[in-house]
């Protein structure tokens, strides 16, 4: 009938679901090995493709090493600053500008780049850190 048509058109979908959880296999088999056993890692190496040129990610070891680094960061801020979520998040900012300004400059990349990426590795601690 007319709503069997218009449920199939609707998001969520069972085929949508199905298309979306082969892509997200898609990027999980295109993750370095080395990022496979952290998922705060492998989110971080994720943010990194979103804002920067997937290829400019993929192909480069450097990578992996700045989104360990981030990890690290972002785990002793959340463990130093955890009563207070505003600390955490400065404290992770202060800390992230300078180490992605220089990871980005040699890319030819500016401070909004820099910006965009470090916010969106707040994101990624504001949806973790809720979670803890």
């Amino acid at each position: 009938g007319e709503e069997g048509r218009e449920a199939a058109a609707a998001p969520g979908t069972p085929l949508r679901a199905v298309a979306a959880a082969e892509e997200a296999q898609r990027q999980l088999d295109e993750l370095p090995q080395q990022v496979r056993g952290s998922p705060h890692v492998q989110a971080y190496y994720g943010a990194f493709k979103l804002v920067l040129a997937e290829q400019q990610v993929a192909t480069d070891e450097s990578w992996v090493a700045l989104a360990e680094q981030t990890d690290a960061i972002v785990d002793q801020a959340v463990r130093e600053f955890s009563i207070n979520p505003l600390n955490i998040e400065a404290s992770i900012r202060q800390q992230l500008l300078p180490l992605y300004f220089m990871a980005l400059k040699p890319l030819g990349m500016g401070m909004d780049s820099v910006q965009a990426l470090v916010e969106q590795v707040v994101q990624i601690v504001r949806a973790g850190t809720r979670k803890r």
